[in-house]
């Protein structure tokens, strides 16, 4: 069970040393420049990519197909048993 609208204060404190297990990494990292990001239109990730786009459209056209038979073949029925004329 939850209490609902108790508030509890806490106090974080921030330590500003370095961990003996980052001794030296931490600077290093600070002074790296941020990752470069390319494009790369023939890389396997973009080829990825397009071919998930194709089966995903792919497999949207095959549903679609399938529904389009079975609202037919319905009608076709209804049309035989004479509820629509």
């Amino acid at each position: 069970m939850a209490h609902v609208g108790v508030e509890e204060e806490l106090d974080i404190e921030v330590r500003e040393d370095e961990p003996s297990f980052l001794a030296g990494q931490t600077k290093r990292t600070l002074n790296l420049s941020p990752v470069k990001i390319i494009k790369a239109p023939d890389g396997s990730m973009n080829r990825a990519a397009l071919a998930g786009t194709s089966l995903a459209k792919e497999r949207s056209e095959l549903r679609n197909k399938k529904q389009t038979i079975k609202r037919t073949r319905r009608l076709a029925i209804l049309v035989h048993l004479g509820w629509i004329l």
